[in-house]
């Protein structure tokens, strides 16, 4: 699930707030995949059920946001 802005340079600056607010209705986070800056050209996105890592550019599943419990000690 996802979907298209028209690119225009105000767009663009908006397009998180936009691509948010569509996906916070289905209870996911928007992630951008591509912008073409031109124009008639489009800012696509994706909604996601995971968290999104901006830093890293990457949707996180659960498992891995998550940290793992520590393993038990090896005994001798």
């Amino acid at each position: 699930m996802g979907g298209l802005i028209d690119w225009s340079p105000p767009k663009e600056v908006m397009a998180e707030a936009i691509a948010g607010r569509h996906c916070d209705q289905y209870g996911k986070a928007a992630y951008i995949t591509r912008i073409n800056r031109r124009p008639g050209d489009y800012i696509a996105f994706r909604c996601l059920t995971y968290p999104v890592d901006r830093a890293a550019g990457i949707a996180v599943p659960p498992e891995v946001a998550a940290p793992a419990p520590a393993p038990a000690p090896l005994m001798r």
